[in-house]
């Protein structure tokens, strides 16, 4: 099974890494699940979470003006989208990601592997 046989449009969104983190958090909370990716040019650099925020404002920094490019977690792992997962689970398994985006062979974004996305590829393997 390759990742591209997967829903990996679902389950994220992106902001850019000029956009302040008070633009991400109004994302954040209309997302229903997933991560808010930061790119640059729709390339991927990492995630801003939540957490991001709150350390931000509990250090006194005004959300209004700080970047997502100066607060967010880049221990993400891209993978292509033709990849397999089997592929892509042994390179999470070394490096260990906060998540996992997709790209395709310009390494741009085209979405984002959920652990949902993971759980349903090891789901239909065991359906063989």
């Amino acid at each position: 099974m390759r990742i591209s046989d997967l829903n990996i449009t679902d389950e994220y969104d992106t902001i850019s890494k000029h956009a302040t983190l008070s633009e991400a958090a109004k994302k954040i909370l209309a997302l229903e699940r997933g991560v808010l990716v930061v790119v640059d040019d729709k390339l991927p650099m990492g995630i801003v979470t939540d957490s991001h925020m709150l350390v931000a404002m509990s250090n006194d920094l005004d959300c209004r003006v700080e970047k997502c490019e100066d607060h967010l977690d880049s221990n993400i792992l891209s993978v292509n989208y033709n990849s397999t997962v089997k592929e892509a689970a042994l390179m999470m398994n070394v490096k260990k990601p906060i998540a996992v985006t997709v790209v395709d062979d310009n390494l741009k974004l085209v979405g984002y592997f959920s652990p949902n996305d993971y759980r349903d590829a090891i789901a239909s393997y065991q359906s063989w």
